[in-house]
């Protein structure tokens, strides 16, 4: 059987539905899925920093979140925080 893991953090943003929509729709496909929130492989101090900080610059520092998120999307960046992410999330 064919499997997916989709990875998401429930940070806002629509992270979470976004994953289970792709679940739903690759399931009709006969795909056996798992949903991860990565930020569950965190410890909760760390969750709470990201979470808290997500919260803080999208609902008080607009501008900024859409400079940081333009700066996470350029190749580089993206590569190096996904491999980054990658070594935490296999040690786990």
């Amino acid at each position: 059987m064919k499997r997916i893991l989709i990875f998401t953090l429930s940070t806002g943003g629509g992270h979470n539905e976004a994953a289970a929509n792709l679940k739903d729709e690759f399931e009709q496909y006969g795909y056996t899925v798992t949903i991860n929130d990565v930020i569950q492989d965190f410890n909760k101090m760390t969750a709470s920093v990201i979470i808290n900080f997500f919260n803080v610059v999208t609902g008080k520092l607009p501008k900024l979140y859409g400079m940081l998120y333009d700066f996470g999307n350029r190749e580089k960046v993206n590569k190096l925080f996904s491999e980054s992410t990658r070594k935490v999330l296999v040690e786990k």
